[in-house]
């Protein structure tokens, strides 16, 4: 029995951000659905995977201006939860900048008194024609974190050609909203009871990483989105995952702490 190797792969950090909205009529007792995002074939990273938004944290997530601009949000409490130094906030930012790129929607927002066209702005954040930052300085943009929860954390195995170290966050949005792929990383959508999201993945019908079921999992627990939300809120030691993978002949493994062999 062997474990691949790769242990020199660079990890990069990354933030994943599960939307909720709630569904009148539920599904084997599940009452809300969430947003998923079917990635490009020609992806180099899990092409053809249903995932949910997110994607890696940039340099520019890390800009100290973001304080500002975001509203209930202590860092000390943060850097500790997650176990750093500092910098927790960067996270919450990329898993809101990946999120209004990929699927349209800008989570979080404060009240504010204009029109934003968000698509534009959308558009020239995938273009590369603006930063995040500056969109929110130009439309005098508040976010406020409170509802956006911070659950889990995964890291890649040794093995794969890119590791990442992955932040798992969840919100809930309102059921009017309309979110959409952005026909360029992504290439389809859709909302999904999370109960069948793990029936069709395992009779094959949609591709749904190994991290991805494990947290479909945990939000099983929960028949209502806003227990959810609440049973997640109160987590305070939230241990970092690493998947093992061990090969034996042709058959391969992913193992997770508590399992035997890990």
């Amino acid at each position: 029995m062997n474990d691949l190797t790769g242990s020199d792969v660079e990890i990069r950090p990354a933030s994943t951000l599960i939307l909720l909205r709630d569904r009148p009529a539920g599904y084997k007792g599940i009452y809300y659905e969430i947003f998923m995002l079917k990635r490009n074939l020609n992806s180099d990273f899990i092409g053809g995977a249903f995932v949910f938004p997110g994607g890696g944290v940039m340099q520019s997530d890390f800009d100290e201006k973001f304080y500002t601009r975001c509203k209930n949000f202590s860092h000390g409490d943060n850097d500790l939860k997650f176990k750093v130094n500092s910098g927790s906030l960067a996270y919450f930012i990329a898993a809101i900048r990946e999120t209004f790129e990929e699927a349209g929607i800008l989570v979080g927002l404060c009240e504010h008194n204009k029109r934003i066209e968000f698509k534009k702005y959308r558009d020239m954040l995938n273009a590369k024609q603006i930063s995040f930052l500056d969109f929110m300085e130009k439309e005098d943009i508040y976010l406020d974190l409170s509802k956006i929860v911070y659950f889990s954390h995964w890291t890649t195995p040794v093995g794969p050609p890119r590791r990442y170290s992955t932040r798992f966050f969840v919100t809930k949005v309102e059921p009017n909203f309309e979110l959409s792929h952005d026909n360029g990383e992504t290439v389809e959508s859709r909302w999904i009871n999370p109960a069948l999201a793990l029936e069709l993945s395992e009779a094959g019908e949609i591709e749904i990483i190994f991290p991805t079921v494990k947290n479909i999992c945990r939000l099983l627990n929960f028949s209502q989105s806003d227990d959810l939300l609440a049973g997640l809120m109160e987590l305070s030691d939230i241990k970092e995952i690493v998947p093992r993978i061990d090969v034996n002949g042709n058959e391969l493994k992913i193992l997770i702490p508590g399992d035997e062999g890990y």
